[in-house]
C-alpha cells in the first residue's frame, strides 16, 4: 500500500508559497499518495507554478473544508453524523477536553475521518493545524504529525488544547 501524506495549509495554491508545492512534488515523485487539506482552495491561476500544478494534477488532490452555514442544515447534518458511533465518541471527547460544545467538531471529525490513519499529517504553518493536535491527543488521528514553521507562525500566542 502506498504511503499517504496529508498536507495541511490555510490557502492552496498560494502564489508566495512555492516551497509547499516543491515539497509536495518531491513526495509525489517518490511514489507517495498526497492529499492537500486546505481551509480555502483557490484556482491554479493563483499559483506561480501553474505548469507544475497542472502537470501533477494538484487540483484533484485539494480538498477544502466546508460546513453547512444555514442553521437548520447544520443541526440536521450534525444529528445524522452523530449517529455514527465513531463520530459521536470523538465529538464527546473533544467537548470534554475543550470544555465546550461546538457543531464545528462534528464537521471536522467527518472531514478528517477518511485520513485518520494516513502515514503522516504535514502541517505547513502552525495556524493550518486546526484541531489536529487535539485529535491526535484524544486518539482520533493515528498518524504521525509534522509541523513546519515558516516564520511568523513561530511567534503566535500559545493556546492550550
Amino acid at each position: 500500500m502506498k504511503n499517504t501524506i496529508i498536507y495541511m495549509v490555510t490557502v492552496f495554491p498560494n502564489v508566495s508559497e512555492t516551497f509547499v508545492v516543491s515539497n509536495i512534488l518531491q513526495v509525489l515523485d517518490k511514489g507517495s499518495n498526497v492529499v492537500i487539506l486546505a481551509q480555502k482552495k483557490k484556482s491554479s491561476k493563483n499559483s506561480s507554478q501553474s505548469e507544475l500544478y497542472n502537470h501533477y494534477s494538484l487540483d484533484e488532490k485539494v480538498l477544502e473544508f466546508k460546513e453547512p452555514q444555514k442553521s437548520f442544515q447544520r443541526y440536521f447534518q450534525a444529528l445524522i453524523l452523530l449517529l455514527n458511533p465513531l463520530i459521536f465518541f470523538y465529538f464527546f471527547k473533544c467537548c470534554l477536553v475543550l470544555n465546550r460544545v461546538s457543531l464545528e467538531f462534528v464537521f471536522k471529525l467527518k472531514y478528517y475521518k477518511p485520513y485518520r490513519k494516513a502515514n503522516i499529517f504535514h502541517i505547513h504553518f502552525a495556524i493550518a493545524g486546526d484541531l489536529i493536535p487535539l485529535l491526535k491527543k484524544i486518539g482520533f488521528i493515528k498518524s504521525k504529525i509534522i509541523v513546519t514553521f515558516h516564520g511568523v507562525d513561530a511567534f503566535l500566542k500559545e493556546e492550550k488544547i
